[in-house]
């Protein structure tokens, strides 16, 4: 249950409609993934690309309220 509210709580901060995620896995559609990818690892966070059009973002139990603030903010950020 954490984890999908970390979930959601990247997901938000994507852009992405909260309500539409069900566990812990985020797909944030965007046109240039591999720029968001490389500009949040600079920063520690480490999120992958699925092709050329979306962004995936997996939450887990080593990724704490704290962390999740922190990603949730960085990608916030890359993300607009």
């Amino acid at each position: 249950a954490e984890d999908h509210e970390h979930a959601r709580l990247l997901a938000d901060a994507c852009g992405v409609d909260p309500a539409t995620v069900a566990t812990n896995i985020v797909v944030v559609p965007m046109s240039d993934p591999g720029r968001v990818v490389a500009a949040a690892r600079e920063e520690g966070v480490l999120v992958a690309a699925v092709g050329a059009t979306a962004l995936r973002l997996v939450t887990h139990l080593d990724v704490d309220r704290t962390a999740a603030r922190r990603a949730a903010a960085v990608l916030g950020r890359l993300c607009a």
